[in-house]
């Protein structure tokens, strides 16, 4: 996997060949293809690596506002093979990795700040999927506007929206009643 994301540091993934991978990984085209469709199962795999990898953070008892800052800092130090993905890939397959990466971030975190017994599965369901869009979106955007804006602080955002009484009103019955 490491020489993968040595070639995603020197071309975009659509200039990437698979007789290059082979080649630089040093394996043969059938066992290329005996684990991977194609290029962009392979990425998809490296991206299921890398969200693993935080969640793994995550377990080791690194705070939920820190997980993000440590997302967007490794995207900043790795800021040309991002760049080199995001332009050839099909968003769709980002914003499914970005989504999945933001649920798992926040379900933890929220699922443990909801101590009221009378707070549904539902609602928490709620409240992450607001959580993750508000992370997963703000990502993306970040990445489209060329990671130009410095370092994004989603965290911090976050934080101030869950500040903000976001996260309160989901639990009150006005929200629900919205919902219906």
């Amino acid at each position: 996997m490491d020489s993968v994301l040595r070639l995603l540091d020197k071309q975009p993934l659509d200039k990437i060949t698979v007789q290059e991978i082979i080649t630089e990984c040093r394996i043969s085209r059938n066992t290329f293809y005996c684990h991977f469709g194609d290029i962009y199962a392979l990425l998809d795999t490296l991206l299921q690596d890398g969200a693993g990898k935080l969640k793994e953070r995550h377990q080791a008892g690194i705070s939920w506002d820190e997980n993000p800052r440590q997302v967007i800092a490794y995207i900043l130090q790795n800021r040309r093979r991002a760049n080199h993905i995001y332009r050839s890939l099909d968003l769709g397959l980002l914003e499914q990795h970005l989504r999945q990466a933001a649920e798992d971030l926040f379900s933890e975190y929220i699922q443990d700040a909801v101590q009221d017994p009378q707070v549904s599965r539902e609602d928490i369901q709620t409240i992450v999927y607001l959580y993750q869009s508000a992370f997963a979106g703000a990502a993306a955007d970040w990445t489209r506007w060329g990671m130009k804006l410095g370092v994004v602080d989603v965290g911090g955002g976050l934080r101030g929206v869950y500040a903000a009484g976001i996260f309160d009103f989901c639990l009150t019955e006005e929200y629900g009643s919205m919902l219906v």
